[in-house]
């Protein structure tokens, strides 16, 4: 039998699935832990103890650490109505809670316990430029990337590639179109850079990925301006067989056991846009969400996840205009 911690918000819709799908496998196999810790909690850790509540955290064959968002030890909050002429409480017990949780996951796979994602795949990911770069000197193909505040760099790139894209440096973002207009709003001496990419033209894929085997495959339409407007378009299909190597090397730059990977399929690679190490797929379509949490649960158990074969249903977003 196995005995898996669930380290969640306590509310969180995805980890309350995959309790469930878990549990549906094996009945009380999973125990749950609150991110961030409930007042009253008691974390213990010393050279022979990891406890949260009692609870010997050496125990778990598997950590799945949902929600575990990055946060600057050095930079408060952004909030203007706080005077930040003196310490505040607030942000010291930020700061001590989110040590405290990266102290408590870096000893979990430091004393062998298998954490879906550890704290270093969380620190990769989120600096996108770095992860990019990491990837391409890793011998993946990567997009041609560009971090600007200058606008005549931006105009440059703008003309050297003409069709350009755009999302910001850090955390979790979607890439949007960098037109004229964007070139004008967002780059600024007096505002932070943002990520510009090159368009490589091919197909567009969302991948969900468990220990560098796809469990889910979704493919994408670029939106259509022409009535009826479609903002997005997209269904599940079979993982392209040229892409699969270079996704699981994505995989084992990054030692990530779960991810999602954002790639575009041009001749026989897949070149790299984004890899998120906490994917969240709780806006998908309800069928596409169980089938995730389904395979992602028959993952951990080591089951086939059976996560390659054709859909029969196609996903749209569609706007209309009024009048």
């Amino acid at each position: 039998s196995m005995l898996i911690g669930i380290f969640a918000p306590e509310h969180d819709v995805q980890a309350h699935a995959r309790q469930d799908r878990l549990e549906a496998l094996q009945s009380g196999c999973v125990r749950r832990f609150l991110i961030p810790p409930a007042q009253g909690d008691r974390l213990v850790m010393d050279s022979g103890t990891l406890c949260w509540n009692g609870t010997a955290l050496t125990q778990l064959d598997a950590a799945f650490v949902r929600g575990f968002a990055y946060c600057d030890p050095v930079i408060p909050s952004g909030q203007l109505d706080l005077d930040w002429s003196v310490w505040r409480y607030e942000y010291l017990a930020t700061q001590q809670t989110y040590s405290s949780l990266c102290s408590i996951f870096l000893e979990l796979e430091r004393r062998g316990v298998r954490t879906i994602n550890g704290v270093d795949t969380h620190l990769m990911a989120f600096m996108k430029p770095a992860l990019l770069e990491t990837l391409r000197q890793q011998g993946l193909c990567v997009p041609d990337t560009l971090v600007t505040n200058r606008t005549e760099d931006a105009a440059d790139y703008m003309r050297r590639y003409g069709t350009v894209v755009w999302r910001p440096c850090t955390g979790r973002a979607m890439y949007q179109a960098f037109l004229e207009p964007q070139r004008t709003a967002l780059i600024s001496l007096l505002r932070p850079p943002p990520l510009l990419a090159q368009v490589v033209t091919g197909a567009l894929y969302r991948g969900y990925l468990f220990d560098g085997v796809p469990l889910a495959t979704l493919q994408s339409s670029s939106p259509c301006d022409t009535p009826p407007e479609r903002l997005e378009e997209f269904w599940e299909v079979p993982c392209p067989a040229e892409a699969l190597p270079d996704l699981a090397r994505v995989a084992e730059v990054l030692k990530a056991h779960w991810l999602q990977v954002l790639f575009v399929l041009k001749d026989g690679r897949a070149w790299i846009y984004d890899v998120d190490a906490d994917p969240l797929y709780n806006s998908l379509p309800a069928a596409i969400q169980a089938r995730l949490s389904e395979r992602l649960a028959r993952g951990l158990f080591g089951l086939p996840t059976a996560g390659g074969e054709k859909a029969e249903m196609t996903f749209e977003v569609v706007l209309v205009a009024a009048g």
